[in-house]
């Protein structure tokens, strides 16, 4: 079975079989395991819960001196702290709401990038990613964190190319 669309894992053996094992470094057994991290990152550092951020801080804007400070609706500067996907075709099975919920109970995100590609097996060739999209932005709205989509163009690099106009 899936383990990254399972009720038992709370997101981190889906991490460790998606992105450890890419680097060999996922020692994952029967519901037990670790993803052993580079020389001086900790192994275990103390969470961080960003649940409900967006609730916290609402809509924001640029504003402080020079309105360069990025700022929440109480004009209280902002820091963003966040992850990105890799192309949501490639990976598919890397993200469930589980997964999402962890690195944003534990790692303290408070901001997840959606790269949908249009290109290179992405939207242009595979309309179900937007169903992929929808997904994640709806988990991360009821994980009360921001989340930007980006529309990712590649090759041939020209966004007016009309592999984009459909």
């Amino acid at each position: 079975s899936d383990v990254c669309s399972s009720d038992v894992d709370d997101g981190s053996e889906c991490f460790c079989r998606c992105c450890c094992s890419h680097a060999g470094s996922c020692n994952w057994q029967d519901g037990v395991g670790s993803c052993t991290m580079p020389s001086g990152v900790p192994s275990n550092p103390p969470s961080k819960n960003n649940a409900g951020f967006v609730g916290c801080h609402g809509k924001l804007s640029l504003g402080g001196p020079g309105g360069l400070q990025l700022v929440d609706e109480h004009g209280a500067a902002v820091q963003l702290m966040g992850m990105s996907s890799h192309g949501l075709q490639w990976f598919p099975n890397c993200y469930s709401k589980e997964s999402l919920q962890y690195i944003v109970e534990h790692w303290g995100v408070n901001l997840f990038r959606v790269a949908m590609y249009v290109g290179e097996g992405g939207y242009a060739s595979n309309p179900s990613v937007k169903t992929q999209v929808e997904d994640i932005v709806q988990w991360c709205k009821e994980l009360g964190i921001y989340v930007i989509i980006d529309w990712h163009v590649l090759n041939p690099g020209n966004p007016y190319d009309s592999m984009y106009r459909g």
